[in-house]
């Protein structure tokens, strides 16, 4: 057994060497993500992984806890609760199977009509905040149709969780976005509402007994992988929270199915080649020692995202490109 094991550091320091050659920080913690995985059989996949967030929270059958999830990301307390009615576009693991890189985020409307839209992400990359704007309008919009009024569009709000450093001015780990006159700051509207949560801001040492719903669901989301492991207990602040021991015990049947396993670890090995001939081609555009080297670079990688299947739309919005340009 120690030969396994030594065949595997050197094949994990190799790797590393590789990694350490990658100039891109988003690329690079791609790959080193990756790299840690599959030196890894028995990981344990948290709620911060995009497919197990949308399996727990984004099937029919756990309608339930998205609910409990979204009154806490909305503060929403007593009578002002909200009930998920449906769930918009519900996992289908098929779906992963067909698409690797299939978008991953979780639409679903409640019992007033309003729509939500919620993603995790953990890594950022260009255009993140206008690529979530894009997603929030196309949500919106797609409530009218063909010779629908507009006053039956229903109030959209769009969340990202994220675990990367998003809005290094704002202090506070959750922000919302709406319309707003600049001179009085009068909302003109809150019909589309946009917020970011920033997991890296959230304080994880805070006493347990005096968080609140929104704290203790983002600790769950940010350690879930730790309590959803054979033997661990979870604080009696965090068992006494509604939904969670049912969010943990989800997430342990995640982890035991070997097909959703095996699609998340071919999703992140298709991730770690991407990252690394995305890093080749903007380097390469870069050495040509031409002004327009790094828009080059982009449209070899937009490519590249075109040769795997993602959306022309997508891609342009990741990139920062006009769909002309590729």
């Amino acid at each position: 057994m120690w030969y396994n094991v030594i065949i595997m550091k050197k094949k994990v320091t190799k790797a590393t060497k590789n990694i350490k050659n990658i100039k891109s920080p988003a690329f690079k913690r791609v790959a080193m993500k990756n790299t840690t995985a599959a030196a890894d059989e028995n990981k344990t996949y948290g709620f911060l992984n995009d497919i197990i967030f949308k399996y727990v929270f984004g099937s029919e059958a756990n309608k339930g806890l998205l609910t409990y999830l979204l009154n806490a990301l909305l503060h929403l307390e007593g009578p002002k609760r909200l009930t998920i009615d449906k769930i918009m576009n519900p996992f289908n693991l098929a779906e992963f199977t067909q698409d690797k890189f299939t978008l991953v985020d979780v639409k679903a409307k409640d019992e007033a009509g309003k729509r939500y839209t919620i993603e995790v992400q953990l890594l950022s990359h260009e255009n993140f905040i206008e690529r979530a704007i894009y997603y929030l309008s196309k949500l919106y919009t797609g409530q009218l149709k063909k010779n629908g009024k507009f006053t039956e569009i229903k109030k959209t709000i769009g969340i990202s969780i994220v675990d990367f450093k998003l809005l290094p001015e704002e202090p506070a780990m959750q922000n919302v976005y709406r319309f707003k006159n600049e001179l009085s700051m009068r909302t003109l509207t809150d019909s589309m509402e946009l917020q970011f949560v920033e997991l890296f801001k959230f304080d994880k040492d805070k006493p347990k007994s005096l968080r609140t719903p929104l704290e203790k669901w983002l600790h769950i989301l940010k350690f879930g992988d730790i309590y959803s492991k054979e033997g661990a207990k979870l604080p009696k602040e965090l068992e006494a929270e509604e939904g969670v021991m049912e969010a943990i015990s989800v997430l342990k049947k995640a982890n035991s199915n070997g097909k959703m396993r095996g699609i998340i670890e071919s999703r992140e090995k298709a991730e770690h080649v991407i990252a690394t001939r995305m890093h080749s081609a903007f380097n390469n555009g870069k050495n040509e020692g031409k002004i327009e080297g790094k828009i080059e670079g982009k449209i070899e990688a937009a490519k590249i995202m075109l040769e795997i299947g993602l959306s022309k739309s997508e891609i342009a919005v990741k990139l920062g490109l006009k769909e002309t340009d590729f």
